[in-house]
């Protein structure tokens, strides 16, 4: 009998802590994009409603609707091929709640490895986020997605292509 209780009280404990996460989908590892045409998905789910949102300070600490948490998933960029052209396109799309029509309101964020802003997409209510660079080096980036507005649980997916000019 004391097994099981500790198991239960374990379980329980396990999914207290689930619940209190703020998203899921963020990976472990940083995905390298290789090229010529290669991509790597993610989904996530933002579990907090938030109005006109910006990333918390201290995730522990954020105020309920006004500070995210924000997820951020590390890329790293590194051709194989000889080509000179290397252009990186990320895109975020929301899961449509109803009659194929989201409510949602996602920006994402673009950084390189020092931190610095590299590109953003802040798009209106509903419009899928997209980043498209040309040019762009090899090295180690971050993609941040920031929740501006959205509903309880709002899903999406976000998407890096790295690729060259001929594919």
């Amino acid at each position: 009998m004391t097994t099981r209780l500790a198991r239960l009280a374990a379980s329980a404990t396990a999914a207290s802590l689930l619940a209190l996460l703020p998203f899921a989908g963020a990976q472990a590892t940083a995905p390298v994009l290789t090229g010529p045409d290669s991509s790597w998905t993610t989904t996530g789910t933002i579990v907090d409603p938030h109005l006109q949102a910006s990333c918390a300070v201290d995730p522990d600490n954020a105020l309920p609707l006004a500070e995210a948490v924000c997820p951020e998933f590390p890329i790293t960029l590194d051709a194989t091929s000889t080509h000179v052209l290397h252009y990186l396109d990320v895109r975020l799309d929301m899961t449509p709640v109803a009659a194929g029509k989201t409510v949602e309101d996602y920006d994402i964020y673009l950084y390189d490895d020092n931190g610095v802003e590299v590109d953003l997409s802040a798009n209106a209510l509903g419009a899928s986020e997209i980043i498209s660079l040309n040019l762009v080096e090899d090295g180690d980036y971050t993609i941040k997605v920031v929740p501006y507005t959205n509903l309880p649980n709002s899903s999406y997916t976000l998407t890096a292509r790295y690729r060259t000019a001929s594919s």
